[in-house]
């Protein structure tokens, strides 16, 4: 699939016509807006919802384009494959020392997990 796409999928099932239709597109990122479907099949304003919630992308007529999971978010759409999760932690957090009474016991005791994140192996800075 092109880099600069997305591809939106739908599968719509009708009971009284004991039908399966699926549609497959794709989308510019950059625009990153289609047509809603909510006028052909209501229950998809939800799905739409969602995915503009998690993806970024706008669905034109749809009845409702709030946040719904999200409210208190203010990052970029999460679910893209282009969000760099722990670059976004490290902008906005401050990484604190949690080293309990108890942790340090099991550390002694050869358990605990003592890897500090900078040296996480499967850190995205560290392949670069």
């Amino acid at each position: 699939m092109d880099e600069g796409q997305f591809e939106l999928v739908y599968h719509i099932w009708s009971y009284e016509m004991n039908t399966l239709v699926s549609v497959h597109t794709r989308i510019s990122r950059d625009s990153c807006s289609y047509i809603s479907v909510y006028d052909i099949f209501p229950n998809c304003a939800f799905y739409e919802r969602d995915i503009h919630e998690m993806y970024g992308m706008y669905f034109e007529g749809s009845p409702c384009m709030d946040k719904f999971i999200l409210t208190e978010w203010d990052g970029p759409p999460p679910m893209r494959k282009d969000f760099d999760s722990e670059a976004w932690v490290n902008e906005h957090f401050d990484w604190q020392d949690y080293h309990p009474d108890w942790l340090q016991e099991l550390e002694t005791q050869g358990g605990g997990i003592t890897i500090h994140p900078e040296e996480q192996r499967f850190s995205r800075r560290n392949k670069e």
